[in-house]
Parts: structure tokens; C-alpha cells; sequence
């Protein structure tokens, strides 16, 4: 078979919608003043934080973070790399050292921010994850490799539902009221008045509804085990995959906005890139017609 280049539409598309979408990420995090270069420097002891995570220990003992941070020039060449990877990447027909490129680098970023941020963020894991198929150009590798993040979005979720289920939650109706205190009780003491406190005091006051949508939540984590069977509803999970995002975080206020990549795992890339093509190939007959 072929190398995957950019001449096959449906990995052109694929390349597209994951570099593009680090690419994104990464104009967002510069907007919002969380690149490498914007750490404090010197960097305050008190805000490093590997917790214990023995891949945050390694990499602080490797002293590459503190070598890196001590250069501004270096750290710099990182964040401007992270921007020209995803880009070259998504245009390159050699996607597969830019790939391996930016999987490390984007890698390093996630644990240098994590590390000097006082907080473990997860949301570009998923990035990461999905940058790894584009290690290789063949195309039975490529596929194995997509397959098997698919697999892991699948996962994501059924654990998410047997966690609550094997540990009883699920059947605990004050369960989800008082997630809503731990989450939110800093919000209640602090801006009580505010539309979104209010809302969630509602909640409060009604348990049997927010048990009710945190049930709801543990049947759609659930149904995530049918794609582990079929790829026929995955148009199916796409949705309810967008619709768990969107609902956590108007409810709870966590930002799954970077794991939203992995939803390209349950798009029919090769249905779209026919369609196109069809549509293109369509396009100098309707203009002779015109004509």
C-alpha cells in the first residue's frame, strides 16, 4: 500500500482537524497568557507542584524544566515551536517527524505548565494522545493506531460509569448534591447573588433533579460501550459526547473543551472526503452548463 500522504483526502481532513485543533488550543493558551515564556522567573518554590505523579518527579530530577526556565532564549524557541509544528504539520506531506516533533514538545509544555502552575490540568492529554496515529505514514498502522484511540475515548467513559457504578454513587440520590457543595461552595460563600450561584442553589434544593442528571450522565457514560462492538453509532456517541462537555460545564464548571479532539475519532472521515470529492469532480460540469 501507498504511504499516507496529503493526497488522500480523508487523512488530509484527519491532519487538518488535530493539528488545527492544537493549533488552536495553542492561540488560546497565548491569548490567555499561559505559554512557557510567561512563567514567573525566578520561579517561586512554593508553586512547584509534581504531587505524586513519579513522570513529574522524573522529569524535575532530569532538571530539564530548570534548564529550560533559566534560559528565557530557549524557552521562547519552545513556545514558538509549538505554534509552527502543529502548522507545518498540517500541510507537510511528511507528517511523520513534525508528529513525533510535536507530540514531544506539546508533551513537555503540559508537564512544565502542570508542574509551575500549582495545578494538574488533563485537558490536552487528549491532544497528545491523538497526535500519536501520525507517527507513521502506513496506512495499516495509521489505522490501528486511530482505532485504538477510539478505544480510548470508549474507555474514558465506561470507567467513568463502572467507577460510579462499583462504588455505589450511582445509587446514592444526595451523591450528586453534595458534589455541587464541594465544587461550587467557594462561588455560594463569595458571590451568592450571582445568576450562576442561583441556579446552582436550585439544584441544591431540588436533589431529585440533580440525582436525576447525574444518573442520566452515568447511563450516557455507559452507552459508550456499544462502540466497542460497532462503529454504527458513533455519529450516535459523537452527539452525547458533546452534549457530556457542554453539560459539564455549565453545571460544574470544568472545561473539557481540549478533550474535545478525540470526538474526531467517532467522525467518518473517508464518508466526508467521498462527499467532497464527489462534489468537486461535480464542479467543471455545472460551470460548462453555466457556460
Amino acid at each position: 500500500m501507498q504511504p499516507l500522504t496529503n493526497a488522500n483526502h480523508a487523512y488530509r481532513l484527519k491532519s487538518f482537524a488535530v493539528f488545527g485543533f492544537g493549533l488552536f488550543v495553542i492561540l488560546y493558551r497565548f491569548y490567555s497568557s499561559t505559554m512557557l515564556s510567561e512563567l514567573a522567573n525566578p520561579i517561586v518554590p512554593e508553586l512547584v507542584f509534581p504531587s505524586i505523579d513519579n513522570s513529574y518527579w522524573l522529569l524535575l530530577l532530569s532538571g530539564v524544566p530548570q534548564f529550560l526556565l533559566s534560559h528565557s532564549y530557549l524557552i521562547t524557541f519552545v513556545d514558538l515551536l509549538l505554534f509552527v509544528l502543529p502548522l507545518a504539520a498540517m500541510f507537510s506531506d511528511k507528517k511523520q517527524g513534525l508528529a513525533i516533533a510535536f507530540t514531544i514538545f506539546y508533551t513537555l509544555y503540559f508537564f512544565i505548565f502542570n508542574t509551575y502552575s500549582g495545578h494538574h490540568y488533563h485537558g490536552l492529554f487528549g491532544l497528545l494522545i491523538i497526535s500519536i496515529p501520525f507517527w507513521t505514514n502506513k496506512p495499516e498502522r495509521f489505522n490501528l493506531l486511530w482505532r485504538a484511540v477510539r478505544y480510548y475515548l470508549l474507555f474514558l467513559f465506561v470507567s467513568g460509569a463502572c467507577w460510579k457504578l462499583f462504588r455505589g454513587a450511582a445509587f446514592d440520590p444526595m451523591h450528586m448534591h453534595n458534589i455541587l457543595l464541594q465544587q461550587h461552595g467557594q462561588l455560594l460563600a463569595e458571590q451568592p447573588g450571582s445568576f450562576y450561584a442561583q441556579g446552582i442553589r436550585w439544584l441544591l434544593n431540588h436533589p431529585t433533579v440533580s440525582y436525576s442528571m447525574f444518573l442520566a450522565t452515568t447511563i450516557i457514560e455507559f452507552s459508550f460501550i456499544i462502540g466497542f462492538f460497532t462503529a454504527r453509532f458513533d455519529r450516535v456517541l459523537l452527539v452525547l459526547f458533546l452534549l457530556f462537555c457542554i453539560t459539564n460545564f455549565l453545571v460544574m464548571h470544568i472545561v473539557s473543551a481540549e478533550l474535545l479532539v478525540l470526538g474526531a475519532t467517532l467522525v467518518d472521515w473517508d464518508r466526508i472526503a467521498a462527499r467532497q470529492e464527489r462534489l468537486q469532480a461535480g464542479k467543471p460540469v455545472a460551470q460548462q452548463v453555466v457556460g
